[in-house]
């Protein structure tokens, strides 16, 4: 499945961070570098700015990577950028900056081919640059692996000539040689504003990316007392803070007490063999949810938009809205008929009571607990909530709030909506994505519309 994200050689703000991730956003890629003042380079306190915002973090080491200097003309390239003992400098400071981080092993970092370059003797260059950095690599005991971000021809002759670099990172700049038609990527780079709008990011600030696996070399950081396991058998999973506690979640390997163990501040808390009974437990809830979601893929969460969904089609032309009281005899129902169809497939609502501006404030902070994911449209499935919130966008006008339903055909704009139709005075599927867009968007209300996944 393809994850998108952000690329960005300064810092982000916490709100930007958590708008990237309602937004449906799963990494940051930042730098390292040499000079410590450069504001590309990630600090720990960055870092956990990053994990604790739930996204994770992918790692591209630059200086300069052939581009001109300040004051040189955007033509200027500099090949000895690219120099053997450039090579074994650049590798020795990014394995020192990744253990700064505590960056873990496993993971990726990706070297930076900044400029056009297409003569062979160029070529080869690079390849030899990349060939002393693998090297490099391969002599260190915590191992990491190799990417490459370049252009399309870059990216296809060093991943051919050095088999370390695992990792391929394709520039935005599509004029660069062999760009437009690269499909062998692992990471694709985008202008800003192709997947993510951010408050106070402009036009160049910043680069959207998709990933094309998931599985890029990104990842979360924990503190070594978390890896340190409490017990020799244990094996350290993730680890989340809540409120002012931080929880670490293990696996016991040990063949007579196989399960996971949740801690607390260092204390075990609870024993299950399965995420699904840990999460029955009311103590650690919340953290478990987090853990669950955030960084261990391989744990089955129960389909909570596959109950909405079963509920909303059940409620489809039956679930009356017009003797909803405060709602001016159901105009104004729209997010009591989701919190009600909602209810009845989780066994509590939404949250926000009539109003989408609240529910939303709502749904966004379910996403910063870890119990509600944002997603982009083009990942939206039945049962995930599509909301308009009143006064977002351009437009500040009255919004409208749905349940994502079933596709009808071939075109995703035909996909149903399920929500209140205030002149029916019925929850039905009234609208669909496109009469939506039409209704809410830029052409319409100019509201903002946005996606989001209940996990539980």
């Amino acid at each position: 499945m393809r994850t998108i994200g952000l690329s960005s050689d300064t810092a982000l703000t916490t709100a930007q961070l958590d708008q990237l991730k309602v937004q449906g956003g799963s990494f940051v890629f930042r730098y390292y570098c040499t000079s410590n003042g450069n504001s590309k380079l990630l600090t720990l306190a960055e870092a956990d700015s990053i994990v604790n915002a739930g996204l994770t973090i992918a790692i591209v080491f630059e200086d300069y990577g052939g581009a001109h200097r300040k004051g040189e003309p955007e033509t200027k390239s500099h090949i000895e950028d690219f120099d053997p003992a450039v090579a074994t400098s650049n590798a020795a400071t990014a394995l020192a900056r990744a253990a700064q981080i505590g960056q873990p092993a496993g993971s990726a970092i990706y070297f930076a081919v900044d400029f056009d370059f297409q003569a062979q003797s160029d070529l080869n260059h690079i390849v030899g640059y990349f060939r002393v950095i693998a090297d490099a690599f391969s002599k260190q005991t915590i191992s990491y692996r190799l990417g490459v971000y370049g252009s399309g021809l870059v990216c296809k002759t060093v991943s051919a000539s050095v088999p370390a670099v695992e990792f391929r990172w394709l520039t935005y700049s599509t004029g660069w040689a062999d760009t437009s038609d690269y499909n062998d990527w692992t990471v694709d780079q985008h202008r800003s504003g192709t997947y993510f709008t951010l408050t106070g990011i402009g036009a160049g600030d910043v680069e959207d990316n998709i990933a094309s696996s998931q599985d890029f070399g990104q990842f979360t950081l924990a503190p070594a007392a978390l890896v340190a396991a409490p017990v020799p058998h244990l094996a350290y999973l993730s680890h989340v803070s809540h409120g002012p506690s931080t929880y670490a979640l293990f696996e016991d390997n040990h063949p007579q007490s196989a399960g996971l163990h949740l801690y607390k501040d260092g204390v075990l808390q609870k024993c299950d063999t399965s995420m699904s009974s840990l999460l029955a437990h009311p103590l650690p809830q919340l953290a478990a949810r987090n853990l669950s979601f955030r960084f261990a893929n391989s744990i089955p969460q129960p389909d909570a938009s596959a109950a909405i969904f079963k509920q909303a089609q059940a409620a489809d032309g039956v679930l009356v809205t017009s003797n909803v009281p405060d709602t001016n005899n159901g105009h104004l129902a729209c997010a009591w008929a989701v919190n009600t169809v909602v209810n009845r497939a989780l066994g509590h609502d939404v949250g926000g009571g009539l109003s989408t501006t609240d529910m939303n404030v709502t749904l966004v902070e379910r996403v910063k607990q870890g119990i509600a994911l944002g997603v982009p449209e083009a990942q939206i499935s039945e049962g995930f909530i599509i909301i308009s919130p009143s006064g977002s966008g351009a437009g500040g006008g009255v919004g409208h709030v749905g349940i994502v339903g079933e596709m009808v055909n071939a075109n995703p704009d035909d996909r149903r909506i399920y929500s209140n139709s205030s002149g029916a005075g019925l929850f039905e599927h009234y609208y669909t994505i496109g009469t939506w867009r039409e209704e809410m968007g830029p052409d319409g209300r100019r509201l903002d519309i946005l996606y989001y996944e209940l996990l539980s």
